[in-house]
């Protein structure tokens, strides 16, 4: 298993919150940062029903709510280890 990589995640919104502070994260793969993120996520909104997509090689990700709303993007920022 690979050691986990920090990430910064800058948020343009999460639901309605337009004012999120970006969130620092480790995570081993795009999976893993995704349900990081998730779970900050889950914090911030009503909805139960929340998925979170990464792409660690374009450096975005974004978050849906009910299937098909979207919750918000970000950008992913992979930072130096050590």
């Amino acid at each position: 298993m690979s050691e986990p990589r920090a990430y910064r995640c800058t948020f343009d919104r999460v639901g309605r919150n337009h004012y999120v502070a970006p969130q620092g994260f480790a995570a081993t793969n795009a999976d893993d940062l995704a349900h990081a993120v998730y779970k900050f996520a889950e914090t911030q909104l009503a909805s139960r029903e929340i998925e979170v997509v990464c792409d660690l090689d374009a450096g975005v990700g974004r978050i849906i709510v009910g299937g098909f709303r979207p919750a918000g993007t970000f950008t992913i920022e992979a930072l130096l280890n050590g």
